[in-house]
């Protein structure tokens, strides 16, 4: 494999890396919101909200480029650039289902803050938001294992 392929290819798990570590820091908000009380915890909760924001748009600029990746990898070589776009593997199926799992995390997020704002009980929400949280984590490390083992199938 050519020094060009190469890099495109290793641009998903690199950025990938980073957004690891940057959910990690996210989900680690379950144990340090116990810290925060008055207007420090609604700075916290906010920033968190839009961080978390941030976080799922990353997401899928992660997962569009390691389409792209494919996709120029397969033009390089003169294969079908469609056909490369189709995943053949359970890290590819995973990363695509991952990000619906994601956005419906977000929306419990989202939902949280609105019923919370509006007044309203908003206990069964954050519940399905810290679950749905503990699903992602568990199922993002998996990915991640997958990944690095398909790094090795690819170059």
């Amino acid at each position: 494999m050519d020094v060009a392929s190469t890099i495109i290819l290793l641009l998903h798990p690199l950025l990938a890396l980073g957004l690891l570590v940057a959910m990690w820091w996210q989900y680690s908000w379950k144990k340090r919101q116990v810290l925060y009380s008055g207007e420090d915890r609604a700075l916290i909760v906010e920033q968190h909200q839009q961080f978390g924001e941030l976080l799922f748009k990353l997401s899928c600029g992660v997962v569009a480029i390691a389409f792209f990746a494919r996709g120029i990898n397969a033009f390089i070589h003169e294969e079908s650039v469609l056909k490369s776009l189709i995943p053949t593997n359970l890290h590819g199926i995973s990363g695509p289902f991952g990000l619906i799992l994601l956005y419906i995390m977000v929306r419990y997020g989202r939902i949280t803050a609105q019923k919370k704002t509006a007044g309203d009980s908003f206990a069964l929400s954050k519940k399905q938001h810290g679950r749905a949280a503990d699903l992602i984590v568990i199922l993002m490390f998996i990915h991640a294992f997958l990944g690095f083992l398909y790094i090795f199938e690819v170059i």
